[in-house]
């Protein structure tokens, strides 16, 4: 069983033992408050797993509304059922925030890919974000976005490897050099927004995407180029297009 089916095993077991949950509880079968303490305990490890991974934003929002489903389940004297959801949401996005400016990733394990699969890993601190119109040297790219919309211009000529994070936004990243001198690796993190990529017709593509309670739809493209471009990574609750120019 490859991972694609793993994942959906896992989100298929999960999804039918919610419902398990909410069908017992339905008949008093469960002692009172179980699946919301469940809930909140789930949430509470998947936040302390993304702040591990200085993934601030999903940390601190799982942490948050854990918090809110269950006010007791780690500060008994602090009642959050007096913070309203707005008040809750801007509070978080806030804190996120400055997480993000003072403990952002710099320094970072990152995944090195040979043709379209996992090779190694190696500590970076490549991450940069701006506009690569003009840059026809570059071998790595990073870009990412949390929360809110950008475009991103990649034009460079020797590119091995691209990492493309959006987390809760909407990117869009034109590779505008159609020609490749070497395998290419786009890797893609997208975690509840969408990612748009735009490239050129004549790229011969491998999608390895993975989708969790998400859509991947990539049009169909005949490419004739010398190198392979893999496409990697995951789609967890949003979408990737992928358009060839």
């Amino acid at each position: 069983m490859n991972k694609k089916n793993n994942n959906k095993v896992l989100w298929g077991v999960a999804l039918i033992t919610v419902a398990t949950m909410m069908f017992l509880s339905a008949f008093n079968l469960l002692p009172e408050g179980f699946i919301s303490l469940g809930i909140s305990y789930a949430l509470i490890f998947y936040g302390l797993y993304n702040l591990i991974k200085r993934q601030f934003y999903m940390g601190v929002f799982s942490l948050a509304f854990a918090l809110k489903i269950s006010p007791s389940i780690l500060l008994p004297g602090l009642d959050f059922n007096q913070i309203g959801w707005f008040m809750l949401i801007f509070t978080t996005a806030l804190f996120a925030t400055g997480l993000e400016t003072l403990f952002g990733k710099r320094y970072t394990w990152r995944k090195k890919f040979k043709n379209g699969k996992v090779s190694g890993f190696e500590f970076s601190n490549k991450t940069n974000n701006e506009d690569y119109t003009e840059d026809l040297f570059k071998e790595y790219i990073m870009v990412n976005l949390n929360m809110g919309a950008t475009s991103r211009y990649i034009d460079s000529k020797y590119l091995k490897q691209a990492d493309l994070n959006c987390n809760l936004g909407d990117l869009s990243v034109y590779f505008l050099n159609e020609h490749l001198q070497n395998d290419l690796n786009i890797n893609v993190n997208c975690k509840l927004g969408n990612v748009n990529l735009h490239l050129p017709h004549n790229w011969k593509v491998v999608n390895n995407i993975n989708s969790n309670l998400g859509a991947v739809d990539m049009r169909e493209n005949l490419g004739s180029s010398e190198y392979t471009v893999y496409l990697n990574g995951s789609v967890s609750l949003g979408n990737l297009d992928i358009y060839f120019n």
